[in-house]
């Protein structure tokens, strides 16, 4: 993959030229949600000016009446039966049921502008957020309003293993325990929340603030810190080796509406033309043997893939690179730093913390007759975080990171 370098005030930024870029979906007006994680695939759709459901049946994509209410989220309960939430604001908004053998509607229960549909399968239940707050179901039938974090629009949750978070308003609740117990978090107008493979925690502030960008939780929702101040951010999507895929809803800029977000390191922008438009939801697309992910916007869906070649670090073979490993980590004060490899002597270690932004330079060892060093790594005077180590050689080049999380 080519890489473009740009520089710019805040960031640098570089364009990824070489992805592959493929529209995906039934010819339609515009998208308004995807599920494309389950089978059968699934889009909320405008189709000549009316609201519908597609469903891909057969190898055919079949659409359905929805009587013109908007489809914000789909979730399918079963092979044959689909948990829709629709709603624009009228007394027909709520969560309705899709049998796929009838063609026939059902309507759940009511619910006013929802918001989102999912299922946690860590704790067997079903949660609706919508402009009252947040919903639990055991069975996606009789649903509970969750009363702890009251009653203000809920438009995003995401879990991991026993955690959840979750936001009320402005507020953000998170919780331990599978759901048992929820408490109110210091973050503040935070959305669109996605734990990593890492389990780092990252959600969106985007409120018109010199606040807006994307933010942290090292201790899984608790406590949130920014990592990288940025307008107009409305999406984050899945993340691959570290990268997280985000979405902008403007852009003064042509193209970067969708980009690949390294904490810490650059923004890579997916530079395409079918890309350029403000992005509706960004999601994992499972079904091909490359990582991969789909983007809805205003010109369509589209599946993107290639996107993950690191011009710089190819031009290092993978058996000649180093290791670098840090213990406890989680750490306190101090942690224990391990380079583990053949090193030249010449190469510089370095602390970052998630805004790019260099902390100190750590001392190497210029001694290359060994295979492993072992250093302390001083972590007392600085405030909670995650932070960066970046090992790179005589010529800049990255030869090995690994990220390091402070509590205090």
């Amino acid at each position: 993959m080519k890489i473009i370098t740009l520089c710019s005030a805040l960031v640098l930024a570089t364009l990824c030229t070489a992805l592959q870029v493929n529209p995906f979906g039934p010819s339609v007006d515009s998208f308004t949600c995807a599920n494309l994680q389950q089978i059968p695939l699934s889009f909320g759709a405008v189709l000549n000016g009316h609201h519908c459901l597609f469903v891909e049946i057969a190898g055919e994509w079949q659409h359905f009446d929805t009587q013109n209410l908007p489809v914000k989220s789909i979730y399918v309960q079963s092979s044959t039966y689909l948990l829709v939430a629709m709603g624009d604001g009228t007394d027909s908004d709520g969560l309705y049921g899709f049998n796929l053998d009838s063609q026939q509607w059902n309507l759940v229960q009511w619910f006013s502008e929802p918001n989102f549909i999912t299922f946690n399968p860590a704790n067997s239940l079903y949660y609706l957020g919508d402009s009252s707050g947040l919903y639990q179901s055991d069975n996606g039938t009789l649903w509970q309003h969750i009363n702890l974090m009251g009653n203000a629009v809920c438009s995003s949750i995401d879990f991991y293993d026993n955690y959840l978070v979750a936001n009320c308003g402005t507020q953000v609740f998170c919780s331990a325990d599978n759901g048992v117990n929820w408490s109110l978090t210091n973050g503040v107008n935070l959305t669109d929340f996605h734990y990593t493979a890492e389990t780092y925690l990252f959600g969106i502030m985007n409120v018109g603030s010199d606040s807006d960008g994307i933010w942290c939780s090292a201790d899984f929702g608790q406590s949130w810190f920014a990592c990288h101040y940025c307008s107009c951010v409305c999406e984050l999507g899945p993340d691959f080796n570290g990268c997280l895929t985000i979405g902008r809803s403007e852009s003064d800029v042509p193209a970067q509406y969708v980009a690949l977000y390294h904490p810490g390191e650059q923004i890579c922008f997916c530079n395409h033309v079918s890309l350029d438009s403000p992005v509706k939801q960004l999601d994992l697309f499972p079904w091909v043997d490359t990582p991969s992910f789909y983007v809805v916007n205003g010109q369509g869906c589209f599946i993107i893939t290639d996107f993950l070649t690191d011009n710089e670090d190819a031009l290092i073979p993978e058996l000649l690179r180093p290791n670098l490993s840090v213990y406890p980590n989680p750490a306190f004060s101090y942690a224990s730093l391990k380079i583990a490899g053949k090193l030249r002597g010449n190469e510089a270690l370095s602390l970052y913390n998630l805004k790019g932004q260099l902390i100190r330079a750590i001392p190497v060892s210029n001694d290359v007759s060994g295979l492993e060093r072992i250093s302390s790594l001083d972590l007392a005077d600085l405030p909670a975080g995650i932070y960066l180590l970046c090992l790179r050689d005589a010529n800049a080049r990255k030869l090995a990171s690994h990220k390091v999380v402070h509590l205090k």
